[in-house]
């Protein structure tokens, strides 16, 4: 499994992560103590001051809306670049009761070729685009010179 995830107990603190997590925590030079197990989840959403601040927000309220038992999942697609290479995520979010325990799990996939694809994609339509607004464009001129021309032989 190449997805990263967490499993948070009822106050959102981090009881376990995969290898796949701690992986990617070691791959990018995350220090935390455990790979953030004993760790709020919700308190690093929070007070994330970076690059992607509003999404962290964003995932906390989303987070919490499970938590509270306002919404029973939640996803978020958000930009997680690193000096290296540009990347995205997508964050899945749900709940679920083990022994009359809440549990959050938080799944994060990589959709970074998804994206660039996307966007590959979206740059050939736009092309397109363009050169048929140019073609469009010649062809009136072409017909309206050619009109001019049958109207001044015809005088």
């Amino acid at each position: 499994m190449h997805h990263h995830l967490a499993v948070l107990d009822e106050n959102g603190i981090i009881i376990f992560v995969n290898k796949a997590w701690r992986q990617f925590a070691d791959a990018n030079g995350l220090v935390w103590d455990d790979y953030g197990v004993g760790r709020s989840y919700l308190e690093v959403c929070e007070f994330d001051e970076g690059d992607n601040a509003i999404e962290a927000r964003a995932a906390l309220k989303g987070i919490h809306g499970i938590m509270t038992n306002q919404q029973e999942e939640y996803s978020l697609e958000y930009p997680c670049h690193s000096p290296a290479e540009q990347r995205w995520f997508f964050m899945y979010v749900f709940r679920y009761e083990d022994n009359c325990k809440v549990h959050i799990v938080v799944i994060h996939m990589n959709i970074t070729g998804q994206m660039l694809a996307e966007e590959k994609l979206q740059n050939s339509h736009d092309k397109l685009q363009l050169s048929v607004e140019e073609r469009t464009a010649n062809f009136v001129m072409t017909t309206e010179q050619m009109k001019r021309e049958i109207r001044k032989q015809k005088k």
